[in-house]
């Protein structure tokens, strides 16, 4: 019996140790996808794509998800990825997808900037400008994107002035700061704030419903 409860113990400890070091080796396969995306090498990045295994992808699904996207965004100019991005990226930037670029040394803005020139190139050469517009908005607002939007005022002697305003809202409508993560309530209300950058500082809010 104590043999067992000995032998039970050190299985444990086994298995406790291993599990981090296994994450963090299937961690570095995504690390190694987004250098080669960032590199634009395409023939290096479909080949280790293939090689990703099935606990790997259950895993890290919301940071596979948004590779796959900035790959179709970057290599194949898809209205599809473009649509789908949005969504993808709020989902990974609230898992790894942040440890990978800082393992990587690639700044998570850099990667933003790129996905978001990557749309505008696509929602210019698209033949159905307005309606898919009109989605992509959708998408962004829908997910709490951050988004900037690019304005043209033609005045009444038709000189042209340009801008842009940078505006964040949640999926309940709220306006909202890009700096930070929120909790809600089941009502669309946000409960706490979070700053991304030190989690250490956070606001809570109590709302008493009459």
């Amino acid at each position: 019996m104590k043999r067992s409860i000995f032998l039970s113990i050190i299985l444990s400890l086994f298995l406790v140790a291993c599990i981090p070091q296994a994450m963090a080796q299937k961690q570095s396969r995504l690390e190694k996808l987004l250098r080669y995306l960032n590199d634009n090498d395409a023939d290096k990045w479909q080949k280790n794509r293939d090689k990703i295994d099935d606990e790997t992808q259950t895993y890290y699904s919301e940071e596979l998800a948004l590779l796959d996207v900035l790959y179709e965004l970057w290599h194949e100019q898809s209205e599809q990825a473009a649509t789908n991005y949005f969504g993808c990226y709020e989902r990974a930037a609230k898992a790894y997808f942040p440890n990978i670029c800082e393992e990587e040394k690639i700044q998570l803005s850099n990667v933003q900037d790129k996905a978001e020139q990557a749309v505008i190139s696509i929602l210019e050469a698209s033949k159905e400008q307005i309606p898919f517009s009109k989605t992509l908005m959708d998408s962004i607002q829908s997910n709490g994107y951050l988004s900037q939007i690019v304005y043209q005022r033609i005045l009444g002697n038709n000189q042209k002035t340009s801008g842009c305003l940078t505006c964040l809202y949640d999926k309940y409508g709220n306006r909202i700061d890009s700096n930070s993560y929120y909790e809600y309530d089941n009502t669309g209300q946000w409960i706490s704030r979070t700053s991304r950058d030190n989690p250490k500082e956070m606001e809570r809010i109590q709302y008493l419903y009459k």
